[in-house]
């Protein structure tokens, strides 16, 4: 039997521990969430080469179709991590990929000795990592069922159970709007702002969706924020439909997840595309602005679907 060998990816300002799946810096170690990690990998088995789009999807992404958002999501979380502010670590090839500009310190830790980080290594280690992913799956979906979605579960034990506010009906009703209007739902909750969040920010909790979808194209886009915090953090998911005839970027349906910031009462988000800034109407709804980076605005406005009530606060925290 081959002696376990811990793997270590070292690198001039961090370390990136494939065993943990984890990266360290200063002596500290922060977890990545695993598409975010997978991305990393790719980048750092490859250092100073050009890693192609079309490469990170398929080994971040297999056998799965996904927007661009949840690639430079990724990214951008990446950058934020390492501190590259100017990008210049994680370098952008216009249309084409990514090139971690790093140097590598050593491939390897462990009692075996270094040996060479070779595509047909790369190769050897998936069929372990999917089967103890299949394996993981089908011992929670023995304790809970198939019918309780495992990302649910693990927000569960993430979470004290009291946080979470929306009801399984609830849910329901939002993925049969969902479907209807050929959005990819993705599993999620939501959870009950702590008392000193400002109502500014509250106010931006809950699921929203498109009527009209955007103007010009009627593509049609929900948005679903999970959370908020004191500092005016929102996270949640942006779920678009398919592309129309008119759609300024075309693709498929996708999901992907957004982190935010709210400050008096606008909520911005920078993402691939371009800047994105959230902002109430007099009548309640939320007019949606996508500024594109050639100049161009998209618009859409979205009216609220499932928002939290008061009372419903109150009980998460009794």
């Amino acid at each position: 039997m081959d002696q376990l060998v811990h793997r270590v990816l070292r690198f001039e300002t961090f370390d990136l521990d494939l065993a943990h799946f984890c990266i360290r810096m200063n002596g500290r170690s922060t977890d990545l969430r695993p598409k975010t990690f997978e991305v990393l990998r790719s980048l750092a088995e490859r250092p100073g080469e050009l890693v192609s789009k079309d490469v990170l999807y398929r080994e971040a992404w297999p056998d799965l179709v996904v927007g661009e958002d949840s690639l430079s999501q990724c990214i951008h979380e990446l950058r934020q991590l390492l501190g590259d502010k100017e990008h210049r670590l994680i370098r952008t090839v216009s249309r084409r990929g990514y090139v971690l500009e790093a140097v590598p310190a050593t491939a390897l830790v462990g009692s075996q000795g270094a040996e060479p980080l070779t595509a047909q290594r790369r190769e050897r280690t998936i069929p372990t990592r999917v089967a103890l992913g299949i394996a993981a799956v089908l011992f929670i979906l023995l304790l809970v069922g198939i019918r309780q979605p495992v990302l649910d579960l693990l927000a569960e034990w993430a979470s004290p159970a009291a946080n979470l506010i929306i009801s399984e009906a609830d849910k329901d009703r939002i993925a049969t709007l969902a479907a209807k209007k050929e959005l990819p739902l993705p599993i999620f909750q939501i959870r009950a702002p702590a008392n000193d969040v400002s109502e500014s920010a509250r106010r931006f909790l809950g699921v929203w969706v498109s009527d009209y979808g955007w103007l010009g194209s009627r593509r049609q886009l929900m948005m679903i924020v999970t959370s908020v915090t004191k500092d005016g953090t929102a996270h949640g998911y942006f779920v678009n439909g398919p592309a129309q005839p008119h759609s300024h970027v075309p693709g498929p349906a996708f999901s992907t997840p957004f982190t935010g910031h709210i400050s008096n009462g606008v909520l911005r988000y920078d993402g691939s595309t371009g800047m994105h800034v959230l902002s109430f109407m007099p009548d309640g709804r939320i007019e949606f602005k996508l500024a594109f980076e050639n100049g161009n605005i998209g618009v859409v406005v979205l009216d609220p679907v499932w928002m939290p009530g008061e009372d419903q606060i109150r009980k998460s925290s009794s």
